[in-house]
Parts: C-alpha cells; sequence; structure tokens
C-alpha cells in the first residue's frame, strides 16, 4: 500500500475580527512505498524522499520570493466612511499574480459577487451602504492571502478619518473628524476612552507615531455627537 505525502501551505489573514485560513495543496508525491525491500534501499528510498521534499520545499520557497505577497490599500486611505460615499480598495503587489479583493462580514464574499465593480485588482464601490462594511482583504487564484483591514461604515451624523493600514513607526499620522457639513467642525478627540484635545480646525496630527500611540480613537463634535471607534495600530 503506497503512501501519499500531501504538502500544504496555510496563510491566515491576521487582522480580528479572525478571518478562516486559506490553504492550498502544493505538491504531492504518490506511491512511496517503504515496506517489503532491504534496509539499505530503505534507507536509499527514506534519503531520496527526505532530498526531494527539501527541494520542493525550497522551490516553493523561491516561488514566494518571486511573486511576493500583496497588500490591500483603501482609497481614500480611512477605516470610516459615510453611507453613500464612494470607496476604492485594491491589491498592491509586485507579482504577476491576479489579486480580488475580498470582504468578510457575515459571509466571505469576493468584490463583483453582490458588491463592487471589479477592475484589474481593484473594487470601486460606488454610494457604499451600511451593509458594506466589514474585514477587506486581498486574496490570489492561488488561495494566498494578504493582511486585512477593518472599514466602517456610519450611518450617524460624525465619522473619525484614521488610516485603514497599519503606519510606520515614526510617522505623522492626522486624525480628521467629519460631519456632513462642508465646513470642519471644531472636535474633541479621545484615546480608549480618554480625552485627548480639543481642535478647532477638527484635525489632530500625531507627531512621531510609536507603539504607544496604538489604541482605539474617536471624536466628537459638539451638538452633533461622536463618531464610532477605530484602531490605529503599527506595522509589525
Amino acid at each position: 500500500m503506497g503512501i501519499r505525502i500531501v504538502l500544504v501551505e496555510v496563510f491566515l489573514v491576521s487582522f480580528p475580527p479572525p478571518l478562516p485560513r486559506h490553504h492550498r495543496v502544493v505538491y504531492i508525491l504518490d506511491d512511496f512505498e517503504p515496506h517489503h525491500i532491504s534496509d539499505q534501499k530503505s534507507r536509499e528510498a527514506t534519503d531520496t524522499m527526505r532530498t526531494t521534499l527539501h527541494l520542493l520545499l525550497t522551490l516553493s520557497f523561491f516561488q514566494t520570493l518571486v511573486n511576493g505577497r500583496a497588500s490591500v490599500m483603501v482609497i481614500p486611505n480611512s477605516s470610516q466612511f459615510f453611507e453613500y460615499e464612494n470607496i476604492l480598495v485594491s491589491c498592491n503587489s509586485s507579482s504577476s499574480w491576479e489579486w480580488t479583493p475580498w470582504r468578510n462580514d457575515t459571509d466571505l464574499v469576493k468584490c463583483g459577487s453582490g458588491w463592487g465593480k471589479l477592475s484589474v485588482s481593484t473594487c470601486n464601490i460606488t454610494t457604499v451602504k451600511l451593509s458594506e462594511g466589514g474585514v477587506f482583504w486581498c486574496q490570489s487564484k492561488y488561495g494566498d492571502s494578504s493582511n486585512g483591514v477593518n472599514i466602517s461604515i456610519v450611518g450617524g451624523p460624525v465619522s473619525l478619518q484614521s488610516p485603514a493600514v497599519p503606519v510606520t513607526e515614526g510617522d505623522n499620522v492626522t486624525l480628521i473628524c467629519r460631519t456632513k457639513m462642508a465646513d470642519p467642525p471644531s472636535a474633541d478627540f479621545y484615546k480608549d476612552g480618554v480625552f485627548i484635545g480639543a481642535e478647532s480646525d477638527g484635525q489632530m496630527t500625531l507627531y512621531n507615531f510609536t507603539k504607544s500611540n496604538q489604541g482605539a480613537y474617536k471624536c466628537g463634535v459638539q451638538n452633533k455627537g461622536e463618531s464610532p471607534e477605530s484602531w490605529v495600530i503599527m506595522e509589525g
């Protein structure tokens, strides 16, 4: 009876809430017969199998280096949008693979399947609906997945524009409190529920961003209310 050896690559989108694992079979070795042979032949067969597996894993590693991974981009770069605004979700990759934006709310659905319009590796979401928020990521036709970003669609009067993607250490990060009015409002800003300052133009800049700046941010406008909270996190 032969032995089938299956090598599987597993890719996990590591953004909360957790997404399901995506996997694909890379190589299959059939009919390796370890019995009814001499000890010497058994050792030779084992060495051959071990060498073959090492070669296949090496080839898979270099395939990953050549084709790279994708990262998801949100344009404008914000984790909150008012209902009926327009959003672009794009897959940025140096590889020749085709990448498609996906969304996870209650189901896993790719762009063009009931939401958004797909053009190459970019999903154009016009007049976004409240139901179209969730975790967005990019996936190749081979099952490889990018990082994930959370996008909230706001039905209320106040939203916070903060980076949807992780920021680089040392960057200056600007938070913008938005309302449906044309003029920027005077706004109060909060981190992890604690008041951190008021800005007359509705914008607060976090200079030289470090891990200590990571947290859940929101803003409030007098007589209008508060935005939902959004996480601002650093790469790595």
